[in-house]
């Protein structure tokens, strides 16, 4: 398709030849392939139109940025939002993908990847071939790719959509984050459902506060059509806001009866979770191998959603008692010691709340927690997290997190001082710290290892 094409579907402006044809798409200057389109996307370090030199020279035709273009010999379709106009193209380049899927979205501060797994379990079992896009990796044709972000460009995301069908599958599940939401990276995916879980304090270094966490949290249900179904939870008090900006069906799932989904004799032990799911139209008795009250609550979510759309309750049971633990959700790790080892993807002050009062409501002997905060991000979430270790932990390993360009003992102090007992230990090299817990820790002691889940890097 001819650049003038591509300015009449962008509601662009040509400046230059308006005839060359473009054969691509691109984001990343470096990625560029001959007879590529360029987006020279804003960022919040560098703006794109600074890597529109390197694109042209590595063959693209044209770039595409907002008014005034770079004082650059080239070709260029000026727009008012690059963002936007990508998604648009991604779209169109890649056929409508999300149009032909049945196309879900999960968003909320924690449980986004422990819901999307059962969620898929559920349809797997029901027949339905089944994508996932999230933090732990994107799973397209039943072959898993690294991930890059929890929610990818929009360019990315079509790709793997177009992808997915190709491949067979029926149904793309994604984590949609805050981030994703705000830079429009799924303003062109047709989601015909999705799932609030919570909103809890995080992020705040790029969203400013928590009402533009919100807000940004809230998009996703914007984007529901007028049939689809909009799946949120009960007890959270940030869902009557996410409620009002949706025109889809609603419906709540909690813990209590007065949910419209909800459990019943529900039993809670370190080997997993027992209870009775009480549906609009059923009743299940599931033994689901994840432990904790809110992995319930996850459980709950997908299980709503799966039912709105129609999925048979065996389906739903089957799912549920068959899923996959998911990696660096606390996720068990055998050990000859006799111990109860954890590892978790915790790393803001509720997720470890959740997770540090579900494993001390299960056991009476010692828990030992390791963990850290990121560097470059939220600082007010530190001394916070700080304080819930040292509240339910004998004893707390602090130590490095991915420090990126922050000092570790500067993150490490802002944590200590939401702490007032000397129940801590600073070990910066993690694994040192992580060693020192285990050698520590008795047998029948829980050692929770938070912070960095499935990540194997720093």
């Amino acid at each position: 398709m001819k650049l003038v094409q591509w300015a009449a579907l962008l509601e662009g402006r040509v400046q230059g030849n308006p005839y060359v044809e473009v054969q691509g798409l691109a984001e990343h200057s470096q990625r560029v392939q001959k007879g590529d389109l360029f987006f020279a996307l804003p960022g919040s370090q560098r703006d794109g139109k600074s890597f529109i030199g390197e694109a042209f020279s590595q063959g693209a035709v044209a770039a595409v940025c907002s008014p005034p273009s770079p004082d650059l010999p080239g070709n260029y379709l000026l727009v008012p939002d690059v963002r936007k106009a990508l998604a648009k193209a991604a779209s169109l380049f890649y056929h409508f993908p999300t149009k032909k899927l049945w196309t879900f979205g999960i968003t909320g501060t924690n449980g986004k990847t422990t819901t999307s797994y059962l969620l898929a379990s559920i349809f797997r079992e029901a027949g339905y071939p089944t994508a996932l896009i999230g933090t732990t990796g994107y799973c397209v044709g039943g072959n898993w790719e690294e991930a890059s972000n929890t929610t990818p460009s929009s360019l990315e995301v079509q790709r793997l959509a177009a992808k997915a069908l190709r491949g067979g599958d029926e149904a793309l599940i994604m984590e949609v984050s805050s981030h994703a939401l705000s830079q429009g990276r799924v303003e062109e995916v047709h989601f015909q459902g999705a799932i609030f879980t919570n909103l809890t304090q995080d992020h705040l270094d790029y969203h400013g506060n928590l009402e533009n966490y919100r807000a940004a949290k809230s998009k996703l249900f914007s984007l529901l059509p007028k049939g689809g179904i909009a799946v949120f939870s009960g007890e959270d008090p940030s869902t009557s806001f996410m409620r009002a900006r949706t025109q889809a069906l609603c419906v709540n799932y909690g813990i209590d009866r007065k949910w419209d989904y909800h459990v019943k004799f529900l039993r809670l032990s370190l080997e997993g979770s027992e209870f009775l799911l009480v549906g609009k139209h059923f009743v299940l008795p599931v033994r689901l191998p994840l432990i904790g009250r809110h992995n319930v609550m996850n459980a709950l979510a997908a299980a709503a959603l799966a039912a709105e759309f129609g999925i048979h309750p065996n389906f739903i049971q089957g799912g549920l008692e068959e899923a996959p633990l998911v990696p660096g959700r606390l996720e068990s790790i055998p050990n000859s010691r006799g111990l109860h080892v954890f590892v978790d993807y915790a790393h803001t002050p509720d997720a470890l709340e959740r997770v540090l009062s579900c494993l001390s409501s299960l056991t009476s002997r010692s828990i030992w927690t390791v963990f850290g905060c990121g560097g470059n991000r939220d600082k007010g979430k530190r001394p916070l997290m700080g304080r819930i270790a040292e509240r339910y932990s004998h004893w707390t390993i602090l130590t490095s997190d991915n420090p990126r360009w922050e000092s570790e003992e500067e993150i490490l102090s802002q944590i200590v001082r939401g702490m007032k007992r000397k129940n801590y230990t600073c070990i910066r090299d993690r694994r040192e710290a992580i060693g020192c817990a285990l050698s520590w820790a008795k047998p029948g002691d829980v050692v929770l290892i938070a912070g960095k889940g499935h990540e194997n890097y720093q």
